[in-house]
């Protein structure tokens, strides 16, 4: 049989099995045809189906996720690519093998309790995809202090280990995975660097615990150590040059109750203490290399309280405990000097007063500028509340009778249509919030960064309408599986206005076919039974530099013999 008959065979049993599309209902349009006539634009019919040859410069990667591993336990999710859009020609999918290495956490003889984050790597170092998780305490494990992960054969991880017991250092180190491999952490041999700090300033009230993170990352470097006679001595793996240090105290949940259900007062009390960082070279370092460090003075508290006004025409009915985060992005301290910087962040809920009816709140902070993000529930079509405030006083007492008002969320609304203008109904539309900051209008001070996903479906009619808070998002269309359309990619959207409609026209294009059969490389037939059912996502990344990124393009799933057909639009579109 030669390849054009194996494709067309291939295409026709996948749409009856395959990626399973299901018997369509009536009102249901569908990518379908019986000669190339059929298909509009350059499109041409391949077994029934009207698809594109290619598409521009679009690469993309898969991620493979079987129903199980070959040994029945919980799969692991398997990278391909990228390669260049094209179809329909076969091509074979060859997925590295998943296996299992085993190891170890003790200090000499004595084991251990701590987690283990796996995270792929390529040659720079660089991720690759998400983190494989174990621990020397799973019951599955082969005894105490030990642990077993299952990994890609023959790929990198960056290994991070950290002791439950968190005044033991974490522990990072770098294996290529094998079969059978054997990953020993002897906490004895490392050679730890020991580092002593000493604090200046340190207030009485409280109890403090410093570490050491990475300026990057934010990953802990060291151990975390309480402060006893002014002073700690901070273990890390050696090798680290750049740290920031964290100072937290252990006592620091202030108790906030705003008026309602009775209430006549606000009651928030309990102690605050902000989470301090110092960069290393903030530090002052004497000849046998401790290092000083000197704590500002910290303002007095503030009890911040309020009411919450919502959207025009918006009762209070149902709203009893609507959550409400304070997020402090810089302090206030008396000394303009202080070389540190702070982050408080407090949350409390919004409650209905049932002697007024009003939605009121009340919590403790420290002087500062804040972000104050109040989130509606999903049916009360009220945008998110998410402004700055600069919370202070000159008495260093109360900040009251604040008011928050929730304003009125943008509309998208559109119609989705083939292209000889048919509506798809029942496709599923995605807005996915991207949570980055956008220029809105001058008299809007709404946080974009805060915006949050919605999803609707198109109706009958192939139309749709959406209120959404104003942000940048990637609006997925998706239509029904069994239509045999490819999804629709409009990604970086930015809604800056609280406009009442803003409009488009979506036309489903005929998709790429990719064709394919997933395999193991070096797999058994035990192994390839496991890849049926498997479920593949595509992805391709949008921007360039530092501002690329990856996003879902489309998804199948794999028939019984690891056979696959993906659809994929052969373009994306660049805003709304």
């Amino acid at each position: 049989m030669n390849t054009r008959i194996l494709t067309a065979a291939l295409l026709i049993a996948l749409l009856g099995a395959g990626c399973s599309f299901s018997s369509a209902k009536s009102s249901l349009q569908r990518n379908a045809c019986s000669m190339d006539a059929d298909c509009t634009g350059q499109a041409h019919c391949k077994a029934g189906l009207c698809a594109m040859d290619s598409t521009t410069a679009l690469g993309i990667s898969l991620q493979v996720v079987p129903a199980h591993a070959p040994d029945s336990t919980e799969a692991l999710a398997i990278p391909f690519g990228p390669f260049t859009l094209t179809g329909p020609a076969h091509r074979s999918f060859e997925l590295a093998r998943p296996v299992t290495m085993s190891g170890s956490v003790h200090d000499g003889t004595q084991p251990i309790a701590a987690s283990l984050s796996f995270t792929p790597v390529d040659a720079n170092g660089m991720p690759t995809g998400p983190a494989v998780q174990a621990s020397t305490v799973d019951p599955a494990a082969p005894g105490e202090g030990a642990f077993s992960a299952l990994l890609l054969d023959a790929a990198s991880y960056h290994v991070v280990v950290q002791p439950m017991d968190t005044t033991l250092a974490p522990h990072a180190l770098n294996v290529t995975a094998q079969a059978k491999g054997n990953i020993d952490v002897d906490y004895a041999k490392v050679g730890w660097t020991h580092t002593t700090v000493v604090v200046q300033g340190a207030p009485s009230s409280h109890t403090l615990q410093l570490r050491e993170l990475d300026k990057a990352t934010g990953r802990p470097l060291s151990n975390t150590i309480v402060l006893k006679n002014g002073s700690v001595v901070l273990d890390t793996d050696p090798g680290h040059q750049d740290f920031k240090l964290e100072i937290a105290a252990q006592d620091t949940q202030p108790s906030a109750s705003a008026p309602g259900n009775g209430k006549s007062a606000c009651d928030a009390t309990g102690e605050v203490f902000p989470v301090l960082t110092a960069n290393d070279v903030d530090l002052t370092q004497d000849a046998k290399g401790n290092l000083t460090l000197t704590l500002p003075a910290i303002p007095a508290p503030i009890r911040y309280s309020g009411t919450v006004q919502l959207c025009a025409g918006k009762s209070s009915q149902g709203l009893d405990g609507m959550p409400m985060t304070l997020d402090a992005t810089a302090l206030r301290f008396a000394d303009k000097a202080v070389t540190v910087t702070a982050a408080y962040n407090a949350a409390t809920t919004v409650s209905v007063d049932k002697a007024s009816g009003e939605l009121r709140f009340c919590t403790q902070v420290l002087p500062g500028d804040y972000v104050v993000v109040v989130t509606p529930p999903a049916n009360l079509p009220c945008a998110i509340f998410a402004e700055r405030r600069l919370i202070e006083t000159t008495t260093g007492s109360d900040y009251t009778n604040e008011v928050l008002t929730f304003q009125k969320p943008a509309t998208l609304t559109g119609t989705i249509s083939t292209s000889d203008d048919m509506p798809v109904v029942n496709a599923s539309i995605d807005a996915v919030a991207l949570g980055r900051d956008l220029a809105l209008a001058a008299s809007d001070p709404t946080v974009a960064s805060y915006n949050r996903s919605k999803q609707t479906t198109s109706d009958t009619n192939g139309m749709f309408q959406l209120t959404v808070d104003v942000g940048s998002y990637d609006v997925v269309i998706k239509p029904p599986a069994e239509s045999n359309f490819p999804w629709q990619v409009l990604h970086d959207v930015d809604i800056a206005a609280r406009r009442s409609v803003f409009a488009t026209r979506v036309v489903v294009d005929a998709p790429v076919v990719v064709l394919g059969t997933l395999s193991y490389i070096g797999g058994n037939s035990a192994e390839q039974r496991s890849l049926a059912g498997a479920d593949v996502h595509a992805y391709t990344v949008v921007g360039d530099g530092d501002q690329a990124r990856s996003i879902e393009i489309g998804h199948c799933t794999a028939d019984d013999a690891g056979n696959i057909m993906l659809l994929v639009s052969p373009t994306l579109r660049d805003g709304w």
